[in-house]
């Protein structure tokens, strides 16, 4: 029995728009769907950001149930649930330099991730 890692999948930087589906066939003939949409919808702001510093998403969303931020490796470095009724959202970026993807989620479950560069 082996496994398999996916450290990445290089799209293109910046990310256009659109639905990014990853399929991997196993051997044992089970897929697994790796998905995630990329939105040009809202703003993330200021971008890049200094380590630490405050970051402002404007979502476009009518409620704001979580976020998590993940890291290049595809690991979620920070979580947390939120309750915020309109779609601004204002988070500390991580504490260290990176490429991150910030994925805000609404009260429906529909998640629209941002691409978000530390410094």
């Amino acid at each position: 029995m082996g496994f398999l890692r996916l450290d990445y999948v290089e799209v293109g930087d910046p990310i256009p728009e659109g639905n990014y589906v990853v399929t991997i066939k196993l051997d044992d003939g089970m897929d697994v769907v790796l998905s995630r949409y990329f939105a040009n919808e809202g703003t993330i702001y200021p971008n890049p950001v200094y380590a630490n510093g405050e970051v402002t998403i404007n979502t476009g969303f009518n409620s704001i149930s979580y976020y998590y931020i993940i890291d290049q490796t595809g690991r979620i470095i920070y979580e947390s649930n939120v309750n915020q009724q309109n779609g601004t959202l204002i988070i500390t970026a991580p504490p260290y330099n990176g490429r991150f993807t910030v994925c805000v989620v609404d009260s429906e479950g529909t998640s629209i991730n941002y691409k978000l560069l530390v410094k």
